[in-house]
């Protein structure tokens, strides 16, 4: 069996505001541009997400983190995931 391993940031949020935040120790150490208690961002699939899996989608790495006028060299995924017992909206970014 084939296992894929990504570095990946995940997000908990409700009514579109950040709950918790949480990352893999691999993933690329940014300056995000967001904090608990903050809005999500405006593009960010989570806003408009409601139940179930959401589809990836490509993500924006400026919308999340610190950049600096840099490009990334790789390409910034998004999912989202109704956590219904919680009434949360898990949002996963990862890169490929």
């Amino acid at each position: 069996m084939n296992v894929i391993q990504h570095e990946v940031f995940i997000i908990g949020s409700e009514n579109s505001v950040i709950k918790w935040f949480i990352s893999s120790d691999d993933f690329p150490r940014m300056k995000h541009k967001f904090k608990c208690g903050n809005k999500l961002p405006k593009n960010a699939l989570a806003n408009q997400h409601v139940s179930g899996i959401s589809s990836i989608i490509d993500s924006l790495l400026d919308d999340w983190f610190e950049t600096w006028g840099g490009k990334s060299e790789r390409d910034m995924y998004e999912q989202c995931y109704s956590a219904e017992a919680y009434g949360q909206i898990i949002t996963l970014l990862w890169y490929l």
